[in-house]
């Protein structure tokens, strides 16, 4: 696994997925960013994992309506997933797993945690922290 700020280096080896855990890149201090910010900080994901075939976000219902437009605004698809702790990290792990058994060899994930280390088994796995 390979933690960086940016990546934007495919290896090219293969087909490259980017996956968000929305709340964990836009949550600071248990606030929500400022919509500008949050921009600012979806644009950098999008650019640090480079190109990428597939990007999704994966967030509960109140944290998708929150951010539609910004999605939108940034082209990212989402997906809602039942609120509670890590239940993101619970939906992007199968999807993780779903995109490898279809081809894919590298995935990007957008997080604020360390959930998704195991997934370096099955993909190269680059983590983009957008915080720092």
């Amino acid at each position: 696994m390979k933690k960086q700020k940016c990546s934007n280096v495919p290896s090219g080896r293969g087909r490259r997925a980017l996956l968000i855990d929305l709340d964990n890149v836009l949550l600071q201090s248990g606030q929500w960013v400022q919509p500008d910010e949050g921009v600012r900080r979806l644009r950098a994901i999008r650019e640090c994992a480079g190109g990428v075939h597939h990007t999704l976000a994966v967030a509960p219902h109140h944290s998708v309506r929150r951010w539609a437009s910004e999605l939108a605004a940034v082209d990212i698809s989402w997906a809602e997933v039942p609120p509670g702790p890590d239940s993101a990290d619970h939906t992007i792990s199968p999807i993780a797993d779903e995109l490898v058994a279809h081809g894919y060899t590298e995935l990007c994930i957008a997080s604020g945690d360390h959930y998704f280390a195991p997934l370096a088994e099955r993909a190269r796995l680059v983590v983009i922290d957008p915080g720092g």
